[in-house]
């Protein structure tokens, strides 16, 4: 119903800015950032960055408002 209250969610992705770039996959800030001591969201597959990225987590509690 578009009378509904506004409900917003938030995800998080949790991980570090690395000082030099690594990888070669993604676009933005994606061979700077570091998941949890890990690889890069740039050394990452698509698949893998979308599953646990911060938009990802967002959208699954986003669902269950639905």
């Amino acid at each position: 119903s578009p009378f509904k209250p506004t409900q917003t969610v938030r995800g998080e992705c949790p991980g570090v800015i690395t000082y030099a770039p690594r990888g070669t996959s993604g676009f933005g800030y994606d061979p700077y950032f570091e998941y949890e001591n890990g690889p890069t969201f740039a050394e990452m597959g698509h698949e893998e960055k979308n599953k646990i990225s911060h938009r990802a987590r967002a959208m699954e509690k986003a669902l269950t408002l639905l």
